[in-house]
């Protein structure tokens, strides 16, 4: 009787792990790709299919990359009202900017610093515009008038931020002395489902 080659069969073995690992390490890089993983600290990184927009001949795409430029666009607070850089209430004046559609797009960095545009358009200037690409901690629009703010969304289409993000913004303005009761919140789930939110403070169940 011959006996079986038990070292044939531990090699047999031994390449099933080594393959079964390398595609659960590429399974996970390809998730975290197109954006089915977050990194950790609430990080959202632009999809990967928007990568290089603004590159090329052909491409129509604006990125931020003076940095005077982006610090005017960062929301500053006054008396409880959304500011610009000249301490003025933020409004989209769609007289005088028939361009404008009376949303602003932002973005909050990884310090909490919240950056405004009225300025959006399509194939023109995106949200991944303002931070050149870079990852965010939220991203949506914002409805405001005089410098109130009075709706919040966690629409974004380079980001596809979750909505819990909404609560994190709403916490910053909060602390740099924005009055958020009254704000109307409309979350985006997975499932591209928009859905209204009755307001209330952030931080409380």
């Amino acid at each position: 009787m011959v006996r079986p080659d038990i070292s044939h069969f531990h090699r047999i073995a031994k390449v099933r792990m080594c393959r079964g690992l390398i595609f659960c390490m590429g399974l996970a890089w390809g998730m975290g790709m197109f954006g089915c993983a977050r990194h950790p600290g609430y990080t959202y990184p632009m999809l990967t299919q928007y990568e290089g927009e603004h590159l090329g001949p052909e491409a129509t795409i604006r990125y931020v990359q003076d940095p005077v430029e982006l610090d005017r666009m960062r929301l500053r607070v006054k008396d409880g009202l959304l500011v610009d850089a000249d301490f003025k209430p933020l409004d989209p004046q769609v007289d005088t900017h028939p361009k404008r559609d009376g949303f602003a797009i932002f973005v909050m960095d990884m310090s909490q610093r919240i950056y405004v545009s009225f300025d959006h358009e399509q194939d023109r200037f995106h949200h991944s515009s303002i931070l050149a690409g870079a990852a965010v901690s939220a991203a949506g629009d914002m409805t405001i008038l005089g410098g109130k703010l009075l709706g919040i969304s966690n629409s974004s289409g380079h980001y596809r931020p979750d909505a819990e993000c909404i609560d994190r913004v709403l916490k910053r303005l909060s602390q740099m002395g924005v009055d958020v009761k009254q704000v109307r919140m409309s979350r985006i789930g997975q499932d591209g489902q928009r859905r209204y939110v009755p307001s209330r403070t952030p931080g409380r169940d």
